[in-house]
């Protein structure tokens, strides 16, 4: 598939990857905003939204770097999480990423789809690969390619895709 040039982060999310969530049943959306509220009508499939701040009106008001998260969520419930602009915004240590990404293999079904979209100012693309390996994720392509590069380098934000073992 050839993406379109100059295209940012948030177009190619909407664009090209959140469609192919549908393909792997119901989404948990880490996060919640404003400018996110329109991925429910993008997905076909059911959609649960999570955030720690009540005031925000997510399905699910809860940290997910907490260890009681998965029971909160549900074990094995999810065909795919999107964990997109969270890191630095909430889950800001290499611990806490840690923690997260546990919790995210047990929410998920078997093969389940772990996207994780993230600014590289304080953890690389190095750290997401060494912490999402070490929860028993594996990198997988939706897409030809692994990671969505940036064009703009001020922009400077990274998907990468990993799926349950």
């Amino acid at each position: 598939m050839l993406f379109e040039n100059h295209i940012n982060s948030r177009q190619f999310l909407e664009r090209y990857i959140l469609p192919k969530l549908n393909n792997h049943g119901p989404v948990l959306d880490v996060g919640v905003r404003h400018y996110t509220e329109h991925y429910k009508k993008i997905l076909k499939v059911p959609c649960v939204t999570v955030d720690r701040q009540s005031i925000r009106k997510a399905d699910i008001t809860a940290d997910v770097s907490l260890p009681t998260f998965p029971k909160i969520a549900g074990i094995e419930k999810f065909g795919s999480v999107l964990f997109n602009g969270v890191i630095h915004f909430g889950i800001d240590t290499l611990p806490h990423v840690n923690d997260t990404l546990n919790n995210f293999f047990h929410v998920l079904k078997p093969n389940g789809i772990l996207l994780i979209g993230w600014n590289e100012w304080d953890i690389n693309r190095k750290d997401i690969r060494t912490i999402a390996t070490r929860n028993g994720f594996v990198s997988c392509l939706l897409f030809r390619q692994l990671v969505y590069e940036p064009y703009d380098p001020l922009e400077n934000h990274y998907y990468s895709m990993w799926r349950k073992t």
